[in-house]
């Protein structure tokens, strides 16, 4: 029998992207760019150091963001089944009756009428998870989609209209990439306008929208046998909540490794044109001098 409650916290999945974006934006905007300025104008350090210090400390802030993320949503349907993507109806058939013998209300010790409350609503998840994983339609619109959409299909098919749901699922994902791209081309206004970053910025948010519409309606999974017990909605979020750490490093990383061929054909034209002055007016020099010398001895 299962004893305690721990196993019982976090409850269903939260959909809370809004408010995770928007810190994620706040994050990588503002608050990243001025501790990487800080870090990097330590000049009694190496440049190499200050550089990988820089983008340790976004890859921490990363992470620490893409954990809390996968934390508030509770855990998907195949962790609370412990059972792989991938599996089988006989898997989750056999995984659905293991964590029934565990986690039943009848089979679990609870204490206090919060901790019943508590087992009963973990045990209807299982068994919400097993019924979405088991039904193909379902499966695929949740492995691809999220809870939020699998909700949102449920209840047009009972009112026998799902047009609705394709068009949210293409309106938030061009909301996305616009506001990402909106935020790539502010992060890059401080380089220079033949600077790499910006192209480099673009190009990695080009490729994380071809991923996204590979593994939401192409039903492919770029990351092969990673991750197994992680649906590819899961994963699509993941990448997505690192790519401001992804558009900062790359700013780093130009604005310390790239030079601006512009700029340094023109401060080589300055320098070669500052010492053609230079040798003008020691000529000159020279030939006055020569040609006082020469009036003086007449």
């Amino acid at each position: 029998m299962a004893d305690g409650h721990d196993d019982f916290e976090g409850g269903d999945e939260v959909d809370d992207t809004g408010s995770s974006r928007g810190g994620r934006m706040l994050m990588y905007m503002f608050i990243a760019p001025a501790v990487c300025r800080w870090i990097l104008s330590r000049e009694k350090y190496p440049k190499r150091m200050r550089m990988f210090a820089a983008v340790a400390f976004l890859v921490a802030a990363g992470a620490w963001l893409v954990a809390e993320e996968v934390m508030a949503g509770g855990g998907n349907y195949y962790t609370v089944l412990d059972a792989p993507v991938a599996g089988s109806v006989a898997t989750y058939r056999k995984a659905y009756k293991r964590m029934s013998l565990l986690y039943h209300p009848d089979k679990v010790v609870t204490n206090t009428p919060e901790e019943e409350a508590a087992a009963s609503a973990y045990f209807l998840r299982i068994r919400d998870a097993y019924e979405v994983v088991t039904d193909p339609q379902r499966k695929v619109t949740y492995d691809r989609f999220g809870p939020e959409m699998l909700k949102l299909q449920d209840a047009a098919r009972s009112n026998e209209d799902i047009s609705g749901v394709t068009t949210r699922i293409v309106v938030e994902m061009a909301f996305f990439y616009v506001q990402y791209a909106v935020m790539v081309f502010v992060h890059t206004l401080g380089h220079a306008a033949n600077s790499p970053a910006r192209t480099w910025s673009f190009g990695a948010l080009l490729a994380l929208a071809v991923c996204d519409g590979m593994m939401k309606f192409g039903g492919a999974d770029v990351f092969g046998g990673l991750f197994t017990r992680s649906p590819p909605f899961e994963k699509i979020n993941i990448l997505r909540s690192m790519f401001p750490a992804v558009v900062s490093g790359l700013s780093i990383y130009t604005k310390l490794t790239w030079v601006d061929p512009v700029a340094q054909y023109t401060q080589m034209l300055q320098q070669v044109m500052h010492q053609q002055n230079q040798i003008m007016i020691a000529m000159r020099v020279l030939i006055q001098n020569r040609g006082g010398g020469g009036g003086g001895g007449g």
